[in-house]
């Protein structure tokens, strides 16, 4: 009786909302409430589609990339929902760029498959207001801003004017088990003290990366007038960065740089004029030298002849005297041995030779 008298009740009820014109409203509301609901409990179109998901898995790093080309980091929101009568949650994120009235939404049981579809129609809404503006293509990563790829190099540039400058990357998961895959949350540090936004993302190697690039981006802020001379420097390096050369201290004996000076003189009388200062620090550096040289003179004609005549006679008596046989034997095996012909026509056609041989190679013992 209890329940037949419920009903007639809510029969009464809703004929007279109906003849007052109220029901109509009340079912529309009704209608709209569930609709949102469903809506904002649903997946967003993609958050299932395999190949999207794998070709755009760095999706939501090109978003970051694309907003460094104007000095700037995107805004990104995640929110997490439950379906009604289910234990099974969504994910919700949105991001958003203001300089552009972007702002893309997109809902998945994963968390990095709603970043990704967000990432996508955010990539989307880019290329609508860039042909807007009249271009014809968009630019992710333009090599004449901060990047992903150079931000770290950035960092590395700066730590050359700036020796004692310390930066690193401070990590900490914010999902997922303990070394396993899972969100993480990242912040630029230098000198002990935070530098540019903070980001979060899923995967530790993304998490870093972007932290790298939005501390670039606030580095760049802080000192502006580094940024044109590392893309200058990128620009020399082929997209590498040449570090300085530290100087290299070896020890050379006396013996080594008398050679050396002995061999610039015979170069500069060839041809190569020597300046007034270097024909006086020449003269000091024979002065110096003289110790082991002794002074320099001119060979008289006839002592020439003479002399040449006696090397002659020695090396005719070498060739002939059958005591030398197994010395002579010994040096005609030495490797230098087969180029004998060769170096001797180089000598005896330039001023100035270096023969260039291993030791024991025989350069002394033929020549």
């Amino acid at each position: 009786m209890k329940k037949v008298a419920e009903k007639s009740a809510c029969r009464h009820l809703v004929l007279k909302l109906h003849q007052r014109g109220m029901l109509h409203d009340i079912v529309i509301k009704h209608d709209i409430i569930n609709k949102h609901d469903i809506i904002n409990n649903t997946e967003s179109a993609g958050a299932h589609d395999r190949e999207l998901l794998n070709d755009e898995a760095e999706a939501k790093m090109d978003i970051y990339d694309y907003c460094a080309r104007f000095d700037a980091v995107p805004t990104v929101n995640v929110r997490e929902t439950r379906r009604p009568g289910t234990r099974k949650g969504l994910f919700e994120v949105t991001v958003g760029f203001l300089q552009q009235n972007i702002l893309a939404t997109a809902r998945a049981s994963e968390l990095k498959n709603a970043e990704i579809v967000a990432s996508v129609e955010f990539k989307r809404q880019a290329e609508e207001f860039h042909s807007k503006q009249g271009g014809s293509t968009i630019i992710v990563k333009d090599i004449s801003s901060i990047n992903s790829r150079n931000a770290r190099k950035f960092f590395e540039f700066f730590k050359m004017f700036e020796k004692q400058a310390r930066y690193d990357v401070v990590l900490k998961q914010t999902s997922g088990r303990k070394g396993s895959g899972g969100s993480y949350r990242a912040q630029m540090v230098l000198d002990e003290n935070p530098l540019g936004e903070p980001v979060e993302f899923v995967g530790k190697k993304y998490a870093e990366t972007a932290a790298y690039l939005t501390g670039a981006i606030g580095l760049k802020q802080m000192r502006p007038e580094l940024f044109p001379k590392f893309i200058e420097a990128l620009r020399v390096g082929n997209g590498e960065l040449l570090k300085p050369l530290v100087p290299s201290w070896i020890s050379i004996d006396r013996d080594c740089i008398s050679t050396m000076t002995d061999t610039l003189h015979a170069v500069k009388r060839i041809g190569m004029p020597r300046s007034r200062d270097e024909e006086d620090r020449m003269e000091e550096e024979q002065e110096r030298n003289s110790w082991r040289s002794g002074p320099r003179r001119a060979l008289d004609p006839a002592f020439v002849g003479v002399k040449s005549k006696r090397l002659l006679e020695s090396y005719e008596e070498y060739l002939n005297d059958p005591k030398l046989e197994t010395l002579r034997r010994k040096r005609e095996e030495l490797p230098m041995n087969q180029y004998r012909a060769k170096v001797l026509d180089i000598v005896n056609s330039n001023a100035v030779s270096i023969i260039v041989g291993a030791t024991g190679s025989g350069k002394t013992s033929k020549f």
